[in-house]
């Protein structure tokens, strides 16, 4: 199936199971997950079901997915300034609280205080970013340039007019990712070493008059390779 046939759409409460397998299925080859966080399978479902019913329900995140049909095949959490709101947070810590042993609670927050330090931004520069908290892509569907069709559709359709830049964290030890992430546009400006893993941020900046132009190049050079 080539990306034209999938639909691009938000996501709410309902989508919590498609997007659930999605992450399995994704995070099943890539030991990222369980490296940053010191998850096994079951924390790590624990932790996306929490995570999953805090983004959906947070005024200050959205979801968003490409389906062929029902089927979900690519899916990426967004946030904006304010994520996450109090009670969403809340709700979350206790989720993770209730579900994980000392030893992950411990490792998860070790891991946190690595992404706080290398994503915190000065408050007058945190509100004109998104932060892309996720991104998955089905293994079946790797290589088609859905990241690209995707971030250039959020571009287009759903990016507030308060953000100039999208930005993420992305593991240095990933080189096919960091190379995709490169021909999308995207640079990368601050790196930090937590625990054996070497994280970077990512950002690209939007341009106001053609928010979509690096993306767009990108969807066309992968849609040709």
């Amino acid at each position: 199936m080539t990306d034209e046939t999938l639909i691009f759409r938000r996501c709410d409460l309902t989508d919590a199971p498609e997007l659930l397998r999605v992450a399995q299925a994704a995070i099943a080859t890539d030991t990222f997950y369980r490296q940053a966080f010191g998850f096994g399978p079951q924390d790590l479902d624990a932790y996306f079901r929490a995570y999953f019913r805090m983004v959906l329900t947070d005024p200050a995140a959205e979801v968003l997915a490409l389906a062929a049909g029902e089927r979900l095949v690519s899916c990426a959490a967004v946030s904006y300034h304010g994520f996450p709101c109090p009670a969403a947070g809340e709700r979350f810590e206790s989720d993770l609280h209730a579900a994980l042993a000392r030893e992950q609670k411990e490792s998860f927050a070790r891991f946190l205080a690595a992404y706080e330090e290398l994503m915190t931004t000065p408050e007058a520069q945190a509100r004109t970013e998104a932060q892309a908290l996720w991104l998955f892509v089905e293994p079946a569907y790797r290589g088609a340039g859905l990241v690209a069709k995707m971030l250039r559709t959020w571009v287009k359709r759903c990016r507030p007019a308060s953000v100039q830049v999208l930005c993420g964290l992305v593991n240095t030890g990933a080189p096919d990712l960091i190379e995709s992430y490169r021909r999308i546009g995207f640079s990368f400006d601050r790196t930090i070493q937590a625990g054996e893993l070497r994280l970077s941020r990512f950002s690209l900046q939007l341009d106001a008059a053609h928010p979509s132009a690096a993306v767009t190049q990108a969807a066309h050079e992968h849609a040709k390779g």
